[in-house]
C-alpha cells in the first residue's frame, strides 16, 4: 500500500496514514506514547511504528519509520539474511 496507494486486499484507494500509533504503558492509562518496536537492554526504545489503513476493508500495514535506528546487538535484535544463492538451478 505504501508505494501503490491501493489496498492489496480490496483495491480501494481511500487510505488513512497514522504518523503515530498510541502505545499504552504497563500501567495502562498512566501514560500513552508513540509505539516503538524495540526496547533495548539499556531501556531506550527504537523503531517508530506508523500505519496505513484501508478505509474500504480495514486492512492495515505497519511500517517502521526509522529502521536504521534499531541497533543489531545479536540478543534482542538479530539480523536475518536471505541466502545469496538462487533456489533455481
Amino acid at each position: 500500500m505504501k508505494h501503490t496507494q491501493r489496498c492489496p486486499k480490496c483495491e480501494c484507494s481511500s487510505l488513512l496514514f497514522l504518523r503515530e500509533i498510541a502505545d499504552a504503558t504497563a500501567a495502562f492509562g498512566a501514560g500513552v506514547g508513540a509505539w516503538m518496536l524495540a526496547r533495548l537492554p539499556d531501556g531506550t526504545t527504537r523503531g517508530h511504528v506508523q500505519a496505513l489503513i484501508c478505509r474500504g476493508c480495514g486492512f492495515t500495514e505497519l511500517y517502521v519509520y526509522d529502521p536504521d535506528s534499531i541497533p543489531v546487538d545479536g540478543t534482542v535484535v538479530t539480523r536475518v539474511a536471505s541466502p545469496q544463492t538462487s533456489p533455481f538451478r
